[in-house]
């Protein structure tokens, strides 16, 4: 679902994140789990956030404040060209 995704932290007390979404996937998701709300949306788009904590690779890794605490989707992600 989740397309790309930017953290940000610096020693702050809780992390942020840009992302940007996948609109097949998130459309597909939608319709198979006859989703009804835009909330369960965000549920499910926070639980992805969270993943990599559960993968071998890199579980124990990161602080638990380094996990976005709160998130904003945005249209497009950060490039050169769009500045």
């Amino acid at each position: 679902m989740i397309n790309q995704a930017m953290a940000y932290n610096d020693h702050k007390k809780y992390t942020t994140a840009l992302i940007t979404l996948n609109k097949k996937n998130i459309e597909d998701w939608i319709k198979k789990n006859s989703i009804d709300s835009a909330g369960k949306v965000l549920d499910k788009i926070r639980e992805e956030l969270i993943l990599f904590k559960q993968q071998k690779d890199f579980k124990n890794r990161f602080p638990e404040k380094w996990i976005p605490a709160n998130f904003q989707i945005i249209e497009e992600a950060f490039s050169e060209e769009n500045k």
